[in-house]
């Protein structure tokens, strides 16, 4: 998983509740081919499916890495 920046915003409707994104995120899974490991993009529903990860865990670690720019550590 790794931010990139928005790379398109377009004008809409102004309101007080909306909130432009500040960041998107391309996300990749090592894939073994032969005799070496290739990163292949996948969608988000992919992500959580190969690693088990929900759609709660998955907005958790998005935030971290905006914030701090690292993944949060697992205290277990």
């Amino acid at each position: 998983m790794s931010i990139v920046n928005v790379a398109r915003r377009r004008p809409r409707e102004e309101s007080a509740n909306q909130v432009p994104n500040e960041s998107s995120f391309a996300f990749k899974v090592l894939v073994p081919r032969g005799d070496t490991a290739e990163n292949v993009p996948v969608c988000s529903k992919a992500l959580g499916s190969i690693f088990g990860v929900g759609e709660k865990c998955s907005r958790r670690i998005k935030e971290q890495l905006r914030e701090t720019g690292f993944p949060p550590m697992d205290i277990h």
